[in-house]
């Protein structure tokens, strides 16, 4: 019986190329350093061997993040890279400060560190074949004071890019280097990694990402749409501040307004298996106006002429005189400026909620148009 835990790391990943690999065997070792997995393991070498520093003979140097192979060519992977992140000055003195980081390499930031291991798990799926399988060694840690579930993060970044995590292994340990500052200890001291078991199975579920004013334009998808490959059959409801969130209509959605970009309209949200809420990113809004999903997009003017400062100077200055704003006239730099990147979320749902739906308008003009040609007649 294969079971989920070991003290041993051969073991686990012998389990995992028996239960996993059609090969049995593993291709390509990104982060290969001096190759512990396969020294005196009984685990076969893998034939694509890269590490960003390479420490010895018959490893290519290459960055996880780019590597020279081609698309769908290979069936396993295995990757282990560092899990820890810091500045200290300690790590460039020769002594025994830091011994830990010293040992496993580290990045500058947990952001540095994630962003990584997103662009690495993006390339490896680029390379895998279908069904191919990422094995992906991780760590959880404590950093000053705030824990960092590394594993959490790699789940729902690799159900995002297209992987299903397929098996889990705990990989436990007896004894663990603990520095003279830990003694003072607030966190339980982590004495297990994890070996992730992802499989490329190009079944994406999609989640939002909170990175601007908690709303984002990537990972979500249409729930506006009942077609197509992301069409789920729980009804979808919105409310607005047009009810005080109190009330929900299903299938319908409220008014748009100016002050959507302070509170945008809610929506209920799945992905088969999780259900949330959520807000209505300006996109869905622009759909829901009739517009096309790039109406907004492409806004900006990299070199603008002086007849373009001229005219936005002339928008502004008609704009401050006619709301009577006290505010001092827009400079030529301050316009130029605001014309290499004048797009911003608040500014999107201001004016989808000043609009009118473009359907709506065709349909009534339509609707002139034709008795006027009718009368004519």
């Amino acid at each position: 019986m294969i079971k989920s835990i070991s003290y041993s790391q051969e073991e686990i990943i012998k389990n995992i190329l028996e239960l996993h690999s059609k090969s049995g065997r593993i291709d390509c070792d990104p982060t290969y350093s001096k190759g512990y997995f396969y020294k005196d393991t009984g685990i076969e070498k893998p034939g694509y061997k890269f590490d960003i520093n390479p420490q010895i003979e018959g490893v290519i140097e290459a960055n996880a993040e780019k590597l020279p192979l081609s698309d769908c060519s290979l069936n396993t992977i295995i990757f282990d890279p560092p899990f820890l992140a810091t500045t200290g000055r300690s790590l460039s003195k020769v002594d025994n400060s830091n011994v830990i980081n010293k040992r496993f390499g580290v990045y500058d930031s947990e952001l540095a560190l994630f962003r990584f291991y997103r662009n690495a798990m993006e390339e490896f799926y680029r390379i895998l074949t279908p069904e191919g399988i990422l094995i992906f060694k991780c760590q959880d840690k404590v950093s000053s004071g705030k824990q960092y579930f590394s594993h959490c993060f790699i789940y729902n970044t690799a159900i995002e890019l297209g992987f299903c995590p397929i098996d889990l292994f705990i990989l436990l340990s007896k004894n663990r280097i603990t520095a003279k500052w830990q003694l003072n200890q607030k966190h339980a001291r982590k004495y297990h990694s994890y070996f992730w078991v992802l499989k490329k199975c190009n079944n994406k579920t999609l989640y939002s990402e909170v990175i601007k004013d908690g709303i984002t334009e990537d990972g979500i998808s249409s729930t506006l749409n009942a077609q197509g490959p992301s069409a789920v059959a729980t009804p979808t409801y919105s409310s607005s501040k047009a009810s005080f969130f109190t009330a929900a209509e299903e299938e319908l959605a409220n008014t748009l307004v100016a002050t959507d970009y302070k509170d945008p309209p809610l929506i209920n949200d799945t992905d088969g298996t999780l259900y949330t809420v959520r807000r209505l990113t300006p996109t869905e809004c622009a759909r829901l106006q009739g517009f096309p999903d790039w109406w907004c997009s492409d806004l900006a003017t990299e070199n603008p002429t002086m007849d373009d400062l001229r005219t936005w100077y002339n928008i502004f200055e008609t704009h401050r005189k006619v709301t009577g704003s006290s505010t001092k006239p827009k400079t030529l730099k301050q316009i130029s400026k605001w014309l290499k990147d004048p797009h911003s979320d608040s500014a999107e749902y201001k004016m989808w909620g000043n609009g009118v739906a473009l359907p709506c308008v065709y349909f009534v003009l339509s609707g002139i148009v034709f008795s006027i040609q009718d009368t004519a007649e």
